[in-house]
């Protein structure tokens, strides 16, 4: 297979599959050079590419491909998992996720790549779709418990709690295996939620009760700690809110 080939059928590519593919000769290093200053082959970062050849001519590459691509191992977190759950209310340009041995941010076509290192212990689930094929993200309730302890890197309290809107069943069990990777702030956080959606997700007042002895009766947490002033307050979880309880009742409705 010649460079032409290669790029007429592989929308993104990194330099290694290139070389894989068609040989680690001169000419095929040459022919890249060529044609990334052409235009017919965009350099989105150091050794990895977007073909505009053939059938890919003109055509935008789904950056969680490019994610994929750049790190097969990727598994999508925080706002990108509830996108590609169908979960998230607003878009954002933004793509997060996390591998085993890399750690960087990079932007293409107005698009920041954030690649965090993997954490342990996270639950994980492959969704596919046609355009990257499978893929890797948190489940639904690892994504719940994370953006609820990274509120900042879902989009803020408002994006997260109307994105969990469309949720709806939730496995708390599972929630509550997340929540013992994080400290008694997160509780604080997941108990009010829960509290609040106790009859949708048919949460037990024994749960309640369990996250509640999580935290401290002395502590003041924040739900979305970028906030500088507050308008509400939760006595049982401790918790500094936004926004009036009856706005935040209106970010849960669906």
């Amino acid at each position: 297979m010649n460079f032409n080939e290669f790029a007429a059928n592989n929308q993104v590519f990194t330099t290694q599959m290139l070389l894989e593919a068609t040989g680690s000769s001169p000419s095929v290093s040459v022919a890249l050079s060529r044609a990334v200053k052409s235009g017919r082959v965009i350099k989105v970062r150091t050794g990895i590419y977007v073909s505009q050849l053939g059938r890919f001519q003109g055509v935008q590459a789904d950056p969680y491909l490019i994610a994929t691509v750049f790190r097969p191992d990727a598994v999508f977190i925080y706002h990108s998992a509830l996108v590609l759950q169908g979960l998230a209310h607003s878009v954002s340009n933004r793509i997060q996720f996390m591998t085993s041995d890399v750690s960087s941010v990079f932007f293409y076509s107005g698009i920041e790549f954030s690649c965090r290192l993997s954490r342990p212990n996270a639950q994980t689930e492959v969704l596919h779709a046609r355009a990257y094929g499978s893929i890797t993200v948190t489940t639904r309730e690892q994504t719940l418990v994370d953006c609820m302890a990274k509120i900042g890197m879902a989009g803020g309290a408002e994006e997260v709690v109307r994105s969990f809107a469309g949720l709806p069943y939730a496995d708390i069990n599972n929630i509550l295996l997340c929540l013992d990777q994080y400290p008694p702030s997160v509780a604080s956080r997941i108990g009010w939620y829960l509290e609040a959606n106790q009859e949708r997700w048919a949460v037990p007042d024994k749960i309640l009760i369990g996250i509640e002895s999580m935290i401290s009766e002395k502590a003041s947490y924040k739900l979305d700690p970028t906030y500088k002033h507050f308008d509400a307050y939760s006595t049982r979880w401790r918790l500094n809110l936004p926004a009036s309880e009856e706005t935040i009742e209106s970010w849960m409705e669906f």
